[in-house]
């Protein structure tokens, strides 16, 4: 297909050399969804295909979701390729079911579902680049849901142009650019509805807080946004460089986990303590999604502490354990531990690995007879930020405990209530999409209790399976 409008191009150019992404005989799989983003980022590498020198081979994924709009979108790549020349690796994996069988929300579990099948074809097809179609915009609301959430130096960078396989050639392009680009050129694309509504974290910041913060600073403030996005990576470059040399120098490896000598993090500054243990933690986790600002600066606030023995938990089967002389990191096994799970707020959800199941439901506020009882949680329904999830503790865990008018690490809690170390793992707790709202059998968050102005009352019970 002829592109004539090319000023997409070039500065899609510019960012490609900039950060290296290409070289001569790359094989590059691009992840294409259908949408404007993965349809611009298609015809713009078909521009650029004979100046680098590289081959195109196409992965979509049918999520069997939307009412059969997906299966449309896969339809849609399907013919596209064909009439391009260009060979599709196309999937039909149900998300639901997949996000069901890990207990994960659908927004994580439909990311790994796809990211493991465009590992499993970067194998088989020996592929050598990856790309994909994230734009200004998505990284502008990264940024803004890492600092909601809490985040480093390192979670300011938002998305990386470049990770490993992975290229992101339309990273410093703004979404009103790339929508302009497929007009002017007559390039057809679909579009999620899913998108414009408010449901998930990320629309809620696309769809609600930037039009917001757009309004009250009469600026286009996103382009502001990249540009520290981009000062930030120059800088992270650095520190990242000087962090290797100094972790792969101090560290060990024993039984295939990390060992980082007490005494060497001790003599660093705070700045690279930070940066070598998030290290040590991508080595053994191969990510670090989930892994929160506060998690880790509470594990370097503990080398302060001169008790010889913690144990922190992480997400996906991770723990940090300092004992004399070092910290530790390691996976945890997984039969010792249950996922994350999200929890309907009419229904039952079942912990087999706990034995236990939890009932909820939904009363009027004048119906609601609140009981004295561990078992049973009595909340203010329209407290609950939209999802509810039950997971195990992890470390860097903060809530107000009810009473309090201030937070509390969980960690201080369970020490203040004598709850020994082994039994915190399997202690279930109970989140909507922002915070704790229950550690089941000890104390609901103050920010979730019933009031007498509550209108709506959820009852959670958890009991052991019959």
């Amino acid at each position: 297909m002829m592109i004539g409008k090319t000023d997409l191009v070039d500065k899609v150019k510019e960012t490609i050399d900039e950060y290296n992404m290409l070289i001569s005989g790359d094989k590059v799989l691009v992840s294409v969804s259908a949408g404007p983003d993965s349809m611009a980022l298609l015809h713009t590498l078909l521009k650029l295909k004979n100046i680098y020198d590289i081959n195109l081979h196409l992965f979509h994924l049918d999520h069997l979701t939307r009412e059969g709009q997906s299966s449309i979108d896969a339809k849609f790549v399907k013919e596209l390729s064909e009439k391009l020349g260009i060979n599709l690796t196309l999937y039909v994996k149900s998300a639901e079911k997949y996000v069901k069988e890990k207990g994960l929300s659908f927004e994580t579990g439909a990311r790994e579902l796809r990211l493991n099948l465009i590992q499993k074809v970067a194998n088989q097809e020996k592929i050598t680049k990856i790309a994909t179609g994230h734009n200004a915009n998505d990284l502008a609301e990264t940024i803004l849901m890492r600092l909601m959430r809490g985040t480093g130096t390192k979670g300011m960078i938002g998305i990386s142009p470049t990770q490993g396989k992975f290229i992101r050639p339309l990273i410093y392009i703004f979404r009103d650019e790339i929508e302009k680009f497929c007009y002017e050129n007559k390039i057809n694309y679909r579009v999620d509805q899913t998108n414009l509504e408010s449901y998930y974290f990320r629309n809620a910041i696309r769809n609600k807080l930037i039009p917001l913060m757009r309004e009250i600073s009469k600026k286009d403030f996103l382009k502001n946004l990249i540009n520290f996005s981009k000062i930030y990576l120059e800088e992270d470059r650095f520190l990242n460089s000087l962090t290797k040399k100094i972790y792969y120098k101090i560290s060990k490896r024993k039984n295939n986990d990390v060992y980082i000598p007490i005494i060497e993090l001790k003599n660093l500054p705070p700045a690279l303590n930070r940066r070598l243990l998030r290290l040590a933690i991508e080595e053994k986790k191969g990510e670090l999604l989930d892994i929160s600002f506060n998690a880790v600066e509470d594990i370097i606030d503990s080398l302060k502490n001169e008790t010889e023995f913690f144990e922190f938990n992480l997400p996906k089967f991770m723990k940090v354990v300092k004992d004399k002389e070092n910290l530790v990191i390691k996976k945890i096994e997984k039969q010792k531990i249950f996922f994350k799970k999200e929890i309907p707020m009419e229904g039952t959800c079942i912990l087999e690995t706990l034995n236990l199941v939890i009932e909820t439901k939904i009363v009027d506020g004048k119906d609601a007879k609140i009981k004295d009882d561990k078992t049973t949680a009595y909340l203010d329904y329209e407290s609950i930020i939209p999802k509810l999830y039950v997971r195990p503790w992890e470390f860097g865990d903060r809530f107000i405990p009810l009473g309090l008018d201030k937070g509390k690490k969980l960690q201080d809690f369970f020490v203040d209530e004598k709850v020994a170390q082994e039994k915190r793992k399997t202690i279930p707790i109970l989140v909507d999409s922002e915070k704790i709202v229950w550690i089941v059998g000890y104390r609901i968050d103050e920010r979730v209790k019933v009031k007498p102005e509550t209108r709506k009352v959820l009852i959670i019970n958890v009991k052991e399976l019959s």
